[in-house]
């Protein structure tokens, strides 16, 4: 089913009409709709997490969950109370909406969103799970939601297919080059220092978090 719509989508998207930005009567609607449903997503993806996190937390019997027996041993199966299921509908049911917005707006701008679901994380772990969120991490936080909203103010609102061989003319971009040639530097430095040290962790946290963004930036333009 799912390499059929894939298919069905590709094909759409192959249609010479979709180049043409005109194509859409209201370009700027579709793509706050766009917006909006990746953010009810992101939020359902973090509630969800947070209610199987908790079920799993909770006493199971107190969720009503199953009991397994087995070589005189028993256990309480978190995942079977209806509290855990609920977290896991939720869960299924964002992962759907996400996919949907993909349809309505450029994924440039939608994949700065996915941090989203970290900022409703912070928000209502301390409710949830009891968490204490420090100032540091609010402020983080802060950061996270001034740069998505930077990028959703400043990103293109409509998009022409990206194929494979604009990739390839575009990759002759010497700006372009010389930007890959840094960020393989870094990775190979990266591996270097992975490879080389014995101190716990390897890496720091911004260089990972570096790390992170640097593979990401690829993802978006391969997919």
């Amino acid at each position: 089913m799912v390499v059929y719509l894939h298919r069905q989508a590709h094909a759409l998207l192959s249609n010479k009409e979709l180049d043409d930005p005109s194509r859409y009567h209201h370009p700027e609607v579709y793509f706050w709709v766009g917006i909006s449903i990746m953010l009810v997503g992101r939020t359902l993806d973090a509630t969800g997490f947070l209610i199987q996190k908790y079920a799993h937390n909770t006493d199971a019997k107190k969720a009503n969950a199953t009991q397994w027996t087995c070589c005189g041993r028993s256990a309480d199966l978190y995942f079977t109370s209806p509290t855990w299921l609920c977290g896991f509908s939720l869960y299924v049911l964002a992962h759907i909406l996400v996919w949907a917005s993909l349809a309505m707006a450029p994924a440039t701008v939608l994949s700065s969103l996915m941090c989203w679901s970290t900022v409703i994380t912070f928000v209502c772990a301390p409710i949830f799970l009891g968490e204490i969120v420090t100032v540091f991490r609010l402020l983080s936080v802060c950061v996270m939601i001034f740069g998505c909203f930077w990028v959703v103010m400043s990103g293109p609102r409509v998009y022409q297919v990206f194929t494979v061989e604009m990739l390839k003319e575009e990759m002759e971009n010497m700006l372009f080059q010389v930007i890959s040639g840094l960020a393989l530097l870094y990775l190979v430095v990266c591996a270097c220092m992975l490879a080389l040290s014995n101190t716990r962790p390897r890496l720091s946290a911004l260089q990972y978090t570096v790390l992170a963004a640097v593979l990401g930036w690829y993802s978006v333009l391969s997919a």
